[in-house]
């Protein structure tokens, strides 16, 4: 990447800065061994203090000895990279890298084609690499993020960051191509709390404690060919009570140690074409809790092995009313191996003696018997999984 400092006048009027952080005045030095954190600061401070802008980051290993925290006062500014994996940050200190404690509600970020390291040695903690948030605001509009194309890795067994993207107050964030690898110590790997709409685009979480956790969240969360291995939970979805928010997950992998999917008061939910996976069983696991949701839709989804009597692949339960679709799923349990298809809490001894006559389609799957009589669920209908000749 050839590095040029230019100011461009915007469509508005408002002058953007596009400014290359190796060039003087910021001189980060990749390669060296040194800091550049300060020169990234100072960098990106030109550019909130322009009006906005593009901050480029040419190829080459980039050390931050310090988290430093940016506001961006309610500028739009950009932070390129030249790939991932090719423009590569890393944090050798306990806190992180970058706190985006913005004080205004308006800011907009992007960030493309880097990866951040955790590299403090010694099997110790980096920190948290991204955190985007600041106690005395309490809006959903605080901040636009859209990442693309970004990594999160260690550099050598053992290093770690115990948080990858933690925020909160984000509006309508996109996530696409955005690769996570954590450790057992990791705690999470996308926080966001307090949200409205989420998108999420082919990425992938790997051993990062809580892999994809929404909390307080509203509007339209979509996953789309996502990946969550070796987590605690991977699809994670808490809604307000009082706010409207659908979740719509298409086409992913999940084999984590507790929860696959995991959604709480969602007004409406699809689930498609999904595979559901855990590598082995050791306490009670649900690969999918769908808890006081409304309209709820699971079709095309499957289940692998293992099989075990603690392990139960979908459970509804909650006093939401709203039609419940449960078709074309396979379930892949097998004859001794007594794992629970459905369990329905509450849901009706008519639901239940349905479920179980159409258990047989489900490879010997069985419909866990042992729920509470409790009323307010429309019901499950429409359960037609393939016929398998065994």
């Amino acid at each position: 990447m050839t590095c040029i400092s230019i100011i461009v006048l915007g469509t508005a009027g408002f002058a953007t800065l596009n400014v290359c952080v190796t060039n003087s005045p910021y001189n980060a030095k990749p390669g060296d061994g040194g800091d550049d954190s300060a020169a990234f600061s100072s960098a990106l401070t030109s550019i909130v203090s322009g009006g906005g802008g593009t901050l480029a980051v040419p190829a080459g290993k980039y050390t931050f000895s310090s988290r430093k925290a940016i506001d961006l006062k309610g500028a739009t500014v950009a932070i390129a990279g030249s790939g991932k994996g090719v423009s590569r940050l890393e944090c050798t200190n306990a806190a992180g890298i970058w706190w985006f404690n913005n004080t205004a509600n308006t800011n907009q970020l992007s960030i493309s084609n880097l990866s951040f390291i955790a590299a403090y040695g010694g099997g110790r903690s980096a920190g948290t690499a991204i955190q985007i948030n600041h106690s005395s605001l309490c809006s959903t509009a605080v901040t636009n993020l859209r990442m693309e194309h970004v990594g999160f890795n260690v550099a050598a067994k053992g290093d770690y960051f115990r948080k990858h993207i933690y925020t909160s107050y984000l509006q309508s964030p996109v996530f696409i191509d955005v690769l996570i690898i954590g450790s057992t110590n990791s705690e999470s790997g996308f926080l966001i709390n307090y949200g409205n709409n989420a998108y999420f685009n082919n990425c992938y979480c790997w051993s990062a404690g809580l892999a994809y956790t929404l909390s307080n969240y509203k509007g339209c969360v979509f996953f789309d060919r996502c990946n969550a291995v070796k987590n605690n939970t991977g699809y994670d979805i808490s809604a307000i009570a009082v706010e409207y928010c659908t979740v719509d997950i298409l086409q992913v992998f999940a084999l984590t140690r507790t929860n696959n999917v995991r959604i709480k008061n969602a007004d409406e939910v699809d689930i498609v074409n999904a595979a559901s996976d855990v590598d082995t069983v050791v306490t009670p696991f649900t690969d999918f809790v769908i808890d006081n949701c409304g309209t709820v839709n699971i079709s095309g989804c499957s289940f692998h092995s293992p099989y075990d009597p603690i392990r139960t692949n979908i459970c509804l339960k909650g006093s939401a009313t709203g039609a419940k679709t449960v078709k074309h799923n396979i379930f892949n349990t097998c004859l001794g191996w007594p794992t629970n298809s459905m369990k329905i809490i509450p849901g009706s001894e008519e639901q239940r003696a349905y479920l179980a006559a159409v258990a047989k389609y489900c490879v010997n799957g069985k419909i866990n018997s042992d729920v509470t009589h409790m009323s307010g669920v429309t019901g499950v209908e429409n359960i037609d999984t393939p016929d398998f000749d065994h």
